[in-house]
């Protein structure tokens, strides 16, 4: 709560509109983690292993080498219920085991493997999950015991579950094998790659759902020559022999390939990825094998040349559409941060596109993975540097997990969407994981470092029922003779004094909402009409009235204002007027109740006037006026009497009211660090103006107030978003369009430079908003609509395009500069309109 210098103006990133649950810790807080795998199903269940320290090397922060011991723990994720169970131990814990994976079938059978480490030597083994339980008895060993086996990786399709792994033949040769369990295991593996004539490592396998599994392989055929790309196909019966050779080897006659993976779709296609020198930097290649001529095609880069891009990942859809993400360099090696890069195979096309950023450049982002289900939906994780340091050291920089989602769409497109973070700040988070089921619902693991261990954290995307859209619509209207198509019918008499005017806003006719029970929260657009004398309106859940304004007015005004107000048990919502006034209430949509908006009685935060809000939340602010180079720094979480929580805030709803500013001018509210040249309330010399505010909160839990004039600012909440709400803000308020000419350069949508008005309507495109929206997924955007310079007095109304009623969303007067915030609902086309009744000037954010 301080005035602070004013941060250069920063555009910032977004947050995407995919929705994930808060992290749930799978494993003991006081028990050292590392290194999760996850694999779900089409029902979205899931199991996840990890590794657990039994015994740790207190001289070696690594854990789970030579002098450890580790053992590998799974917890499965039950879709029904939505609960993971308790940790359960599959390996010895007198022996270490690393190197642990696992995949789940649509059966609900489970399979993981590891490798294990004793005295007797080492040893791949595996564990069968049948639905209900882990297979007793112990694991079972999959390899021999010499050789060092390692580098198991697992694929299942239809029951049967193929494992690969190398091991040593001899001191210049490794050999790649494989298993395949049919309901047991077979005594012997199949060799895959040519024994000693080959230095065979790093395996990868995958299945394609018609009984084909493809394994990939990095092999050097002649002693201290070149790596190349090897595969063997098993065909339902037998693996291919002699292997393939996928790769050249070489790119301009230098480099050799590293880091295979492999991708396969349902028809048997599968893509390869690797990474090797061209010459002067390393890039990622790619190869295609056909299942009609049974053929590998010629290698091609698919990474931009000029910077160093490894470790790629890859996946593909059931219709043979691919991705890959990799990890690039933005600047020469060796200090250049990395980022996060993918490119997409279009398979009707039959060519790769052009590279996309998924992290931010400026800090190093690592550890990326893929998921992908069979229509496309993809998800990619990672962990980068979000520039806090461990225990405000200066030095350990803090990793958090971030996510993208690419959503496809008709025709072979799609988008991905922002990056968000997945793990909380504070701790490192490292080593994720993540899969896809048949539905998009994406889960993913990691690492969390909790103050003292790493714990294994889970996150999963959720639909938690968020914002009910609702083409706008009149509830009441207190003028007589006025508004006879309202849904409710009340006394045509002003409110004000003694007199309070209750309105069950559920079950409204039509089914614009349902029961009680079922809402949470309601939003509207308030519109007070000839006041008596100067006053305030406040809206809130009957029998729960705070002295707090929603609407302020002066005398003969008409003036609306955006309210997000809970409604009380039995649906009603009360409106209380200080002096007499008549009332109209528009409806726009409503929160039902358990959604990821949590509503609150309406309570005062600050007031920075001298001695008023004596019961405010927050005391300590400072009582003077804000504005020119200072902001106001606010902390949102954490209010006192439990208004909001300490952690997993994502916005705030306020209502913010100025007061006696000494000049005409605007009042932005932003996230700290990010603000943007927007206005969300406009006032004029004197005027005492509310509006409501959906903001952001910054990573440290707090929002900032900046106005260009000198004044009092007051806010009230009335609910807060979790940041694992259907809600997506962005990280910094945008403007999207200004029909003024000259105005506005940057803003997100190029509009006709002329007042809007009278028999026409402005239709603009509110989904794909380049990072703010996505193209697919959006009932309704949060926007701040400012008239400016009407002709006359008039009316905004805001709507679903094709859908417009008879409501106001903002009111003017001739001249006057006025803002209000809407939820607008968007068409099925993506499109809001907006209509003036009067030609006016008009800028939306």
């Amino acid at each position: 709560m301080t005035l602070a210098p004013i941060s250069p103006i920063s555009p910032g990133s977004v947050s995407a509109a995919d929705v994930f649950s808060a992290p749930v810790n799978l494993s003991g807080a006081s028990q050292v983690t590392t290194d999760p795998q996850v694999s779900s199903n089409a029902a979205g269940n899931a199991v996840a292993v990890w590794l657990r320290a039994s015994v740790i090397d207190n001289t070696d922060p690594t854990i789970c080498d030579a002098l450890d011991k580790c053992v590998v723990e799974a917890s499965q994720f039950n879709a029904g219920t939505g609960a993971w169970s308790a940790p359960e131990t599959l390996s010895s814990a007198t022996e270490n085991a690393t190197e642990a994976d696992v995949v789940i079938n649509n059966a609900g059978n489970a399979m993981a493997i590891w490798r294990r480490t004793s005295g007797l030597g080492t040893v791949i083994q595996a564990s069968f999950f049948n639905g209900t339980a882990w297979q007793g008895g112990g694991p079972t060993d999959l390899s021999v015991t010499t050789g060092s086996p390692r580098g198991p990786q697992i694929t299942e399709d239809g029951g049967v579950f193929t494992v690969v792994w190398y091991r040593s033949l001899n001191a210049s040769s490794n050999a790649v094998e494989s298993k395949q369990y049919t309901g047991s295991w077979p005594v012997s593996p199949v060799q895959l790659s040519l024994g000693a004539d080959e230095n065979a490592l790093i395996s990868r396998v995958v299945a394609d759902g018609n009984g084909n599994v493809m394994a990939l392989w990095q092999g050097q055929l002649t002693a201290g020559g070149p790596f190349f790309v090897r595969a063997s196909r098993f065909n339902g019966t037998t693996w291919s022999t002699p292997p393939f050779t996928v790769s050249t080897g070489a790119v301009l006659g230098v480099g050799e390939t590293l880091a295979p993976q492999v991708a396969i779709d349902d028809a048997g296609n599968a893509t390869a990825v690797w990474h090797q020198s061209n010459g002067a930097n390393t890039i990622i290649s790619t190869s295609r094998y056909s299942v009609g001529s049974n053929t590998w095609s010629s290698q091609v880069p698919i990474s931009v040349a000029g910077n160093n891009a490894f470790n790629a990942r890859v996946e593909s859809d059931a219709a043979g559409n691919v991705t890959a993400i990799w990890r690039r360099f933005d600047a020469p090696l060796p200090k250049g941060d990395a980022i996060i890069q993918a490119a997409r195979y279009s398979n009707a096309t039959q060519s790769w596109g052009t590279p996309v950023d998924l992290s931010s450049a400026g800090r190093e982002s690592q550890a990326q993975r893929l998921g992908i289900d069979p229509s496309g939906n993809v998800v990619a994780v990672w962990r980068r540097n979000n520039g806090e340091t461990v225990n405000n050291d200066g030095v350990t920089p803090i990793s958090i997990v971030q996510a993208s989602l690419f959503t496809p769409t008709s025709g072979g497109g799609g988008a991905w969407g922002a990056a968000r973070d997945l793990s909380a700040p504070g701790q490192t988070a490292i080593a994720p994981s993540t899969d896809v089921d048949s539905s998009g619902n994406v889960i993913a693991v990691w690492a969390r470092n909790n103050g003292s261990v790493p714990v294994i954290q889970a996150s999963r995307s959720v639909e938690l029922g968020g914002f009910t859209a609702v083409p706008p619509v009149r509830v009441f209207d207190t003028r007589p003779g006025e508004s006879p198509e309202a849904l409710r019918v009340v006394e045509k008499i002003k409110v004000g004094g003694t007199y309070e005017l209750t309105v069950n806003m559920a079950a409204l006719p039509g089914n614009v909402t349902p029961a009680a029970n079922l809402i949470g929260a309601v939003s509207l657009n308030v519109t007070v009409s000839a006041p008596d004398a100067p006053g305030f309106v406040t809206v809130y859940p009957c029998a729960n009235k705070s002295e707090v304004s929603n609407v302020n007015f002066v005398a003969g005004q008409t003036v609306a204002n955006a309210v997000i107000t809970p409604i009380a048990a039995d649906g009603r919502v009360c409106f209380f007027s200080n002096t007499p006034t008549h009332i109209i209430a528009d409806l726009n949509g409503y929160f039902p109740a358990n959604s990821g908006y949590t509503a609150v009685a309406p309570k005062r935060v600050f007031d920075t006037r001298p001695g008023e809000s004596s019961n405010a939340l927050l005391s300590a602010v400072p009582k003077s006026q804000i504005g020119g180079t200072t902001e106001l720094r606010i902390p949102m979480t954490s209010l006192p009497g439990g208004v909001t929580p300490a952690n997993g805030v994502g916005a705030v709803s306020l209502n913010v009211t100025v007061s006696n500013p000494a000049l005409d001018g605007f009042v932005t509210v932003y996230p700290c660090g990010k603000r943007e040249e927007v206005s969300s309330v406009n006032y004029v010399a004197g005027q005492t103006v509310a509006n409501a505010v959906i903001a952001p909160v910054s990573t440290s839990g707090e929002v900032c107030f900046f106005s260009n004039a000198n004044t009092h600012v007051i806010v009230d909440i009335n609910g807060w978003f979790p940041t694992s709400s259907s809600y997506a803000p962005a990280a910094v308020p945008a403007r999207v369009f200004d029909t003024r000419a000259t105005q506005s350069p940057n803003a997100l949508r190029a509009v006709t430079k002329t007042k809007i008005g009278g028999t026409t309507e402005l239709r603009v495109q509110l989904t794909n908003l380049k990072d703010i929206t996505p193209p697919n997924g959006v009932s309704a955007v949060a926007l701040n609509v400012t008239v400016t310079n009407p002709d006359g007095p008039g009316f905004i109304t805001v709507y679903p395009c094709n859908a417009r009623g008879l409501v106001s969303s903002v009111n003017f007067v001739a001249g006057q500069t006025v803002a209000n915030a809407v939820i607008a609902p968007v068409s099925a086309a993506g499109e809001v309109c907006f209509f003036s009744n009067l030609a006016t000037d008009l800028l939306v954010d």
